[in-house]
């Protein structure tokens, strides 16, 4: 009898086990997907920059420790590494979500009946029972729609973007740490220019003080070019506070206190002159921002079969054995054995609507989602798009200033002369050394502009998260 009932149980689980509601998950592309960088000149070949190691891609060893120094050190890191652990610990749980539930459950009861009772009434009969139970109970939910796996979907896909997400902060702290060193660079070159500008400036001061108390300039002269001095001081006074701001921004990510950055000099840095982002596409690749998107929509999708299923019936079974005796002399006696087993379906009929309800908004942070993806892969091709024409026109724009730069010097050494011999005005000298300050500033400032897009692109194609191994 209870052989045929198994068999009955079984072959019902293998009905229903046919008839699952839950739908696979096919992946996701953007709709609005391009093909092309809108740029004039571009390679497409499919090897990406963000694939170099940051050994090869940086060649600057003072960088490279600093990198390493934030990859063991930083805060943020260290905190997505924890949010990796918990998503990990709910993925084992939703793993084990197929296996039986097992309790133990021991039990001692005393009770007295009232004499105003049936019991508690007759005579000869004990107003005390006592119950002794040691049972051993198990429950088992069968996965006839899919339920169960999709929560396991769902779980797994969380941990792969909690991975993704490390992964995330690891490029964008490679990216801000490298920016930061090169801004440092560049700071350092802006303070030798204002110094060697403070250096001139106190000889032609000197020389325009000999040229008033020999009558060729008046006293007006000698306050302007003292003005254009202090002017260059405090130029620098900026440019020393800036380094020591800058400085401490880098240490904080570095999770260590205020301390001198050790860099390399401005004509040393040494990021690669050949820009090659590779294809759009590609993008899906190496950003790890993006797969962790993707990830995060499997999970809403998986969410979303699990609504679906929270409105069919429920299959469930439930078994105990043990011990129970109301005597605790007969209670290891074969005959206080006792044994259960049960099946039983449970169908959702009035939920005050909370069923519906999930499945609702499942399916609308779905759908949230995809926007966000669709957001965020548009924003990944313009930063892509922006670095490269950034990087382009500063090396162009470079070329111009560099002859901008040399006839502005021969003309303040014409001006410097002509001065000398009376032949020119003092306040075309004063001109032409605004000119070339302002020309030196502008070159570093250009210059800083190429390196912080070429690092902007490192960061837009993913490069640097699989550096830290």
């Amino acid at each position: 009898m209870i052989i045929r009932r198994i068999y009955f149980i079984a072959a019902t689980l293998i009905l229903f086990w046919g008839c699952q509601v839950t739908r696979d998950y096919q992946g996701v592309e953007p709709r609005n997907q391009v093909e092309e960088y809108p740029l004039e000149e571009l390679t497409t070949d499919t090897i990406s920059m963000a694939e170099m190691d940051i050994e090869e891609f940086f060649d600057d060893d003072q960088l490279i420790e600093l990198i390493k120094t934030a990859l063991a050190n930083n805060f943020s890191l260290a905190q997505a590494v924890q949010s990796i652990e918990m998503a990990h610990a709910y993925y084992l749980q939703g793993k084990a979500a197929y296996y039986p539930t097992l309790s133990i459950n021991p039990q001692v009861a005393y009770s007295m009946n009232s004499k105003n009772t049936a019991m508690g009434s007759i005579e000869g009969v004990s107003r005390m029972t006592e119950n002794y139970r040691l049972g051993v109970d198990a429950s088992w939910e069968a996965d006839i729609w899919g339920r169960l796996k999709s929560q396991e979907r769902m779980a797994f896909a969380d941990l792969q973007a909690a991975e993704l997400g490390l992964q995330a902060i690891q490029t964008e702290l490679i990216a801000n740490i490298a920016s930061l060193y090169y801004q440092l660079i560049g700071l350092d070159a802006r303070k030798e220019v204002a110094e060697k500008t403070i250096e001139n400036r106190r000889v032609s001061l000197e020389t325009v003080e000999s040229l008033m108390t020999a009558g060729y300039v008046n006293q007006v002269a000698v306050l302007q070019n003292r003005a254009q001095l202090h002017f260059a001081e405090a130029l620098l006074v900026d440019i020393k506070e800036n380094i020591f701001l800058l400085e401490n921004t880098l240490n904080a990510l570095l999770a260590r206190p205020h301390q001198p950055v050790d860099r390399s000099g401005w004509n040393d840095i040494g990021l690669p002159d050949y820009l090659s982002a590779g294809l759009p596409a590609e993008l899906l690749v190496n950003r790890p921002d993006l797969r962790r998107m993707e990830a995060q929509i499997r999970g809403d999708f998986e969410q979303i079969n699990v609504a679906q299923t929270l409105f069919y019936p429920t299959l469930r079974l439930n078994a105990g054995t043990g011990l129970e005796s109301i005597k605790f002399s007969n209670f290891f006696n074969p005959a206080s054995i006792f044994a259960n087993i049960a099946g039983g379906l449970t169908q959702p009929v009035l939920d005050r609507k909370q069923n519906k309800t999930q499945l609702e908004v499942a399916q609308i942070q779905f759908e949230q989602s995809m926007l966000q993806y669709e957001e965020l892969y548009l924003n990944a091709v313009k930063e892509v798009t922006d670095a490269l024409k950034i990087a382009e026109k500063s090396e162009e724009k470079l070329e111009h200033q560099l002859a901008e730069l040399e006839a502005r010097q021969t003309a303040l050494e014409f001006s410097e002369e002509l001065l000398n011999y009376g032949r020119a005005n003092y306040l075309e000298v004063l001109v032409a050394q605004d000119q070339v300050l302002s020309t030196e500033l502008s070159m570093i400032d250009t210059a800083m502009n190429r390196i912080s897009a070429v690092v902007s692109l490192y960061k837009a194609l993913g490069g640097g998260w699989n550096s830290g191994e």
